[in-house]
């Protein structure tokens, strides 16, 4: 990341380059970046484009200890695409899409040729999005299904406040299984009208018309 204030100190592999009179290509080639004690690079370890601090690579060059970095994280240090999908715990494709949020699309910036946004507008931006349910492998936002009972005799029944028009003990309900693979009879009987257990449908879903009259006669 780059830290608060310090966008002005950034420079690329390209400006190194120059810096050291050499073209870009024979630079890469040399690799003098990973020789031990160059500062660590403040890009994300994925980024594509490498980044530097100007400051501690100029201290190394002349020979001189090299200034450490703020620690402390700041609502305006600058976060590049890796590092604002590892700050919401989401993938960088994700981030992809949210980007083009308007919230984020303002306050954009260009370090290096690499896009970065603050710290305090990413987690604005995370604190705006209404409240969803998320999944385990990207934690990105789906609407919450409504509450079911636990399936009775093959038979998932809603989870409805009951009327006093219904009888004791009286439950609805239809069938839900549709693929092909397993059919809604492939190794069981269903259990027969009675004992407590009506069909609404012969299908997999119920017209609104048999619920409404379920429930009220």
């Amino acid at each position: 990341m780059i830290r608060a204030g310090r966008s002005h100190l950034v420079r690329t592999l390209g400006d190194l380059a120059a810096q050291q009179g050499v073209s870009s290509q024979r630079y890469r080639k040399l690799k003098p970046y990973e020789a031990a004690g160059f500062p660590p690079r403040i890009s994300s370890a994925r980024a594509r484009t490498r980044l530097y601090d100007g400051e501690q690579v100029d201290a190394y060059l002349l020979g001189k200890p090299v200034p450490t970095l703020p620690e402390r994280d700041d609502d305006n240090d600058l976060l590049d695409r890796q590092e604002c999908a590892a700050e919401l715990d989401v993938s960088p494709r994700s981030w992809d899409a949210y980007k083009s949020h308007p919230l984020l699309t303002g306050d954009m910036v260009k370090v290096g040729g690499v896009e970065h946004w603050p710290r305090g507008i990413v987690h604005e931006f995370h604190n705006s999005r209404p409240g969803k349910v998320l999944n385990r492998q990207d934690r990105t936002t789906t609407a919450a299904a409504p509450p079911v009972r636990h399936p009775v005799d093959g038979i998932v029944t809603p989870d409805i406040p009951p009327v006093p028009a219904l009888v004791r003990g009286e439950r609805y309900g239809w069938r839900t299984a549709t693929s092909r693979r397993h059919p809604l009879t492939k190794g069981v009987a269903l259990p027969p009208d009675g004992d407590g257990i009506r069909y609404l449908t012969t299908g997999t879903t119920p017209p609104p018309d048999a619920l409404i009259t379920a429930r009220t006669t």
